[in-house]
């Protein structure tokens, strides 16, 4: 403070150091990002811009789930499928961008994600990532027999608090 005056206060620094979050005097970051991807959801949705149209290419993580997490539950089976095509989201090495495709493809009944699926949850022990497809499985009786057979095999490979959070939603 002495050797830069007037730049900083004793309170500027104490919010800084001993308070929680951001300090009121920080710069607040806006972004539009989400945004744009809001709006490209809509015009797909509405049919007013293809996939070829999406720019994509440099989407980030975040994007990419905002992309996924927002697209309506009622989405055609035909831009699923499509989606699907020009992505390749049901087999994503991502397994963050993986999850959320999973658990909108069991939301929207896009059954040719299953197989991928399989091995992800055999493969995934993550709870995170494991449990919510699970439990929404585990919501029709047709999705909860699918989800019995897969998780005897992938049982074993889990840690044993997945085991037990698992259990209960199938059991």
């Amino acid at each position: 403070i002495d050797k830069y005056p007037n730049i900083v206060t004793n309170a500027d620094i104490n919010e800084w150091v001993f308070n929680t979050g951001l300090p009121r005097s920080a710069p607040q970051p806006t972004s539009n990002a989400f945004n744009v991807i809001d709006n490209y959801i809509t015009q797909l949705v509405a049919g007013t811009i293809s996939l070829e149209k999406l720019s994509t290419i440099n989407w980030t993580l975040h994007e990419w789930l905002h992309f996924l997490n927002n697209l309506p539950m009622d989405i055609e089976p035909t831009l699923m499928v499509d989606l699907d095509k020009k992505y390749e989201l049901t087999t994503s090495n991502n397994s963050e961008i993986a999850h959320v495709w999973y658990l909108l493809s069991i939301k929207t009944g896009y059954q040719q994600a299953y197989p991928a699926m399989a091995k992800y949850l055999e493969n995934i022990g993550r709870r995170k990532l494991i449990v919510p497809l699970y439990k929404e499985l585990a919501t029709s009786e047709e999705g909860k027999q699918w989800a019995v057979d897969v998780y005897k095999k992938a049982r074993p490979g889990y840690h044993g608090l997945a085991q037990g959070t698992i259990d209960k939603v199938l059991y």
